[in-house]
């Protein structure tokens, strides 16, 4: 845009027209044609009190396409109090002015009113020069801009800027001994760093006499250390004794922190001690990590802490032990030993993930404990892990009851085995003694459905000698029941399978009543 342009003077002139619309095109046009003419940009920043927002918001498009530069200063205002469209525009030219905008926000920072400074923080993170952050490290100590300058140096040292420059400007402010609140923050910002020669000035501010506020920002400030510091075990031995402090705040932190902290093995007895702590998250946390510290030394205690009575200690002990499959043995001779039912649901959903790792000694035990007090929750385990030593102890238990007449009885000891994988020759047991419990029952019972007839249709269609078995363990009264429900199906190999049974009927009793009824069932079903 020329300077000797009477055109562009014209133009220039119209941003103070009195109708809206002149002064927005205005804007666009001067935007368009004025990059890289500080004139223009001189122009277009003056206008940015304008005092209808939708001219702020052309001006602010104008000075993008005219390319920001030196505008900073009318831009602050707007960060702050203009509106949502203004605001998110002047921050994008902010931002795009990078480091020239920098005194500008730091002033802002420093001395502008209370959401300004909310909202320059961030840029000045973004920034991330040694003053910027100096800066920053500063305003941690104003409560009205403390958490927006936290923020804010957190996201630049995550993203690599300026650490030592942080972590001397922090050192420097602490060395004046500032007050309570922003001697937290202080020490909160050292652990961004995360710099273990830290770690000494923050075992001494975590020690008792001190604020609780300092106490548990410099506990939380190690979160970050621990896992790459050389020699974390002065500081583990710090947090372990402070897991159950009385100050809660404290104790929070500590636990927090160890969840993430390498914990020595040598360090391992501390933990464990903590498993009688008073407070419930810290003894949460020994059973969580004492797998991971102790190995397989750990597994007793970890199981013993889930048949226990302690909330807290159970909780922890079963999230540990679903991840331990070394855990295996034990949860399952803890699941035979139980007594009480609710106890063995809980061994039971941690042996859950690791059954196919039970040794043979633990399913023998399981197996003895299968008519104990936990019976059901210990056969449901043991037809899972050893479903062939399940259904030997349950067939001799049904057999015994059917000797004594009580075949409904029997029947419901096998029903543990429903679904269960077993041989055809269990599984023609089961369906026949459902069978001689059930008796005419099973006349209209649902094919799809029936346990009984699902078995008996299943052998049927593996190719199992169904009829020539049933012959040997079944009456005619209970052969002829099966046959007339299978005739009556819909599909056309059930159908057949009734026929061979009716058939079977009529061979065995030629000339009886069982017989005739058979006969005239064929031909109705022809």
């Amino acid at each position: 845009m020329a300077r000797s342009s009477d055109l562009a003077e014209r133009v220039l002139a119209l941003l103070d027209h009195a109708r809206v619309d002149v002064r927005c095109a205005a804007a666009l046009v001067i935007g368009a044609a004025g990059r890289g003419d500080a004139r223009a940009r001189r122009a277009l920043a003056a206008h940015l009190a304008d005092p209808d927002p939708t001219v702020r918001r052309f001006v602010l498009e104008g000075l993008e396409a005219a390319g920001a530069r030196g505008a900073a200063e009318a831009l602050v205002p707007l960060v702050a109090h203009g509106d949502e469209e203004s605001r998110r525009l002047a921050l994008r030219l902010l931002e795009a002015e990078g480091s020239a905008a920098e005194p500008v926000l730091r002033a802002a920072l420093a001395g502008g009113d209370k959401e300004t400074r909310r909202r320059v923080a961030p840029l000045l993170g973004k920034i991330g020069t040694r003053s910027a952050l100096g800066a920053l490290v500063r305003a941690v100590g104003d409560a009205d801009v403390a958490d927006e300058a936290l923020h804010a140096l957190r996201a630049a040292v995550d993203a690599g800027k300026g650490k030592a420059a942080v972590a001397a400007e922090a050192a420097r402010a602490l060395a004046k001994k500032p007050a309570e609140a922003a001697r937290a923050h202080l020490l909160r910002v050292i652990g961004y760093v995360a710099d273990p020669a830290a770690l000494p000035l923050l075992i001494e501010a975590g020690q008792a006499g001190q604020p609780g506020v300092v106490r548990a920002s410099a506990i939380a400030a190690m979160r970050r250390i621990l896992p790459v510091a050389k020699k974390p075990d002065a500081a583990v031995v710090g947090l372990l004794a402070w897991a159950d402090d009385d100050d809660p705040q404290v104790a929070h932190a500590a636990v927090d922190t160890l969840r993430g902290a390498p914990i020595p093995p040598a360090l391992a007895p501390r933990l464990a001690a903590l498993d009688r702590a008073r407070n419930a998250d810290a003894r949460r946390l020994a059973v969580e990590r004492m797998a991971a510290v102790g190995a397989r030394a750990a597994i007793p205690k970890l199981v013993a802490a889930l048949a226990g009575s302690d909330p807290a200690a159970r909780a922890g002990a079963a999230r540990t032990l679903a991840t331990t499959p070394d855990a295996a043995g034990a949860l399952a001779e803890a699941l035979a030993a139980a007594e009480d039912a609710e106890v063995a649901r809980r061994l039971a959903l941690a042996l859950r993930p690791h059954e196919a790792r039970v040794p043979a000694r633990a399913a023998e035990a399981l197996a003895a404990a299968a008519e104990g007090p936990a019976a059901a929750v210990v056969q449901e385990t043991l037809a899972r892990i050893a479903p062939d030593r399940l259904a030997d102890i349950l067939f001799r238990r049904a057999d015994r009851l059917a000797k004594k007449g009580e075949l409904a009885a029997a029947f419901a000891a096998l029903r543990p085995l429903v679904g269960a994988k077993l041989t055809p020759e269990e599984r023609l047991r089961l369906a026949v003694l459902g069978l001689r419990a059930r008796g005419k029952d099973l006349l209209r019972a649902a094919r799809t459905v029936d346990p009984v007839l699902l078995t008996f249709q299943g052998l049927a269609r593996e190719g199992y000698p169904l009829v020539k078995a049933l012959r040997k363990h079944v009456s005619g009264d209970e052969m002829f029941t099966l046959g007339w429900n299978f005739v009556e199906s819909a599909e056309e190999d059930d159908r057949e399978l009734g026929r061979e049974l009716l058939e079977a009927v009529i061979e065995g009793h030629p000339r009886g009543k069982l017989a005739l009824a058979a006969r005239n069932k064929l031909k109705l079903s022809a």
